[in-house]
């Protein structure tokens, strides 16, 4: 929470009826203690929980983002119905998607790389391969997140989101860490 006046802190949510996700802009109480409600969204990425398909609810995990990262490493084989998934829930949030290929400086058969952009074209959206490693492709990310636009960042555990985050903003606030041999998967290691 920030006020105008430059304080910032944690409030208690009031039971009020509603779902308060990161990015929300909320009315809170004049001490600053408690949030009395929601401000209407632009745009809300939503989860359903998993673990009821019948009565799935529904969860915001970010409101207001202008645009959604959603991240693939360049390294690993493509998962269509992932992707799908992503693009969806992307789609359905308002936001703008924006696909975004990573560490691609490891990549030597640029197969995978060249059936992403195939999905970005007929999706119509936008497709950015680079490098956490080596910088490159960074200049053009930073220009989603300028005129205090947000951005949101999806994407499997080890694809480089952290990475990603880290080069974009100049400096090491997200902990990263290797992935597995075997699968090129990685651990969770940020929920941020």
């Amino acid at each position: 929470m920030s006020a105008s006046d430059d304080q910032t802190g944690i409030v208690r949510v009031r039971n009020i009826g509603a779902d308060v996700a990161v990015g929300d802009w909320v009315a809170f109480e004049k001490n600053l203690e408690r949030i009395d409600h929601v401000l209407p969204r632009c745009s809300a990425l939503i989860r359903r929980a998993s673990s009821d398909a019948v009565r799935a609810e529904q969860h915001a995990v970010a409101a207001n983002i202008d645009t959604v990262f959603i991240v693939h490493a360049a390294t690993n084989e493509s998962n269509q119905r992932r992707v799908e998934r992503e693009l969806v829930l992307a789609f359905d949030s308002g936001a703008t998607p924006v696909l975004v290929l990573t560490k691609n400086d490891l990549q030597d058969a640029p197969q995978h790389i060249a059936e992403l952009r195939d999905v970005a074209h007929v999706c119509g959206i936008a497709c950015h391969v680079v490098s956490g490693l080596t910088g490159d492709g960074l200049d053009t990310l930073a220009k989603y997140g300028e005129n205090h636009r947000s951005v949101a960042v999806l994407g499997a555990s080890g694809v480089g989101k952290s990475t990603l985050v880290n080069r974009l903003i100049g400096e090491n606030s997200q902990q990263v860490g290797e992935v597995r041999d075997g699968d090129q998967r990685g651990r969770h290691t940020t929920v941020a």
